[in-house]
């Protein structure tokens, strides 16, 4: 498995065109998942989705999808430690230890 990389460009000169790429890149993750941890990775990318709609917003400037984080994390706690062992197994190769909580 190849690096990781993060899914916002620091430089980016259009936010909306960076937003909707991190979106594909989620999509394409969930999508690659294999069968083992389909369905962590669908609940961890529905997280990060949220997320990425949070991005540069204000809680008063959209409520809603900050409130989609809280019930979506419960969802993450639970999925991350299979998700996190899958990755261990068979991408030694990650250079960066997965965050806390993850393995």
């Amino acid at each position: 498995m190849e690096a990781v990389d993060p899914l916002f460009d620091k430089d980016a000169v259009d936010k909306k065109i960076d937003v909707k790429r991190a979106h594909a890149r989620v999509k394409d993750l969930k999508a690659a998942a294999p069968a083992e941890i389909k369905t962590q990775a669908a609940a961890m990318g529905e997280f990060y989705d949220a997320v990425i709609d949070t991005t540069g917003k204000s809680m008063a400037e959209d409520p809603a999808a900050y409130a989609r984080l809280g019930p979506m994390m419960a969802k993450v706690k639970t999925a991350a430690p299979a998700v996190g062992d899958y990755t261990k197994k068979h991408c030694p190769g990650l250079i960066k230890p997965l965050p806390e909580g993850m393995s």
